[in-house]
């Protein structure tokens, strides 16, 4: 199975809109890095977002190094 990795604009949008779901139904399983998840969850508490994607974490959402990270010097 193949896992997609997102950026913050999506995770935000949907959630403004109440379809965050739409990322699980369309994707499955959805990968974010960790700057990613700083800015949304860590940052982002007073909106949406940050309770979505706590929510989805483990779930259908993980934190991870993108593949080409680990290319990097």
């Amino acid at each position: 199975m193949s896992a997609v990795v997102s950026d913050s604009s999506p995770l935000n949008y949907l959630a403004l809109l109440s379809d965050f779901d739409l990322l699980q139904q369309i994707f499955g399983t959805l990968l974010i890095p960790p700057a990613v998840y700083s800015e949304v969850v860590e940052r982002g508490a007073a909106f949406p977002v940050q309770a979505a994607v706590r929510s989805a974490l483990g779930q259908w959402i993980s934190v991870t190094e993108t593949p080409d990270a680990a290319l990097r010097p």
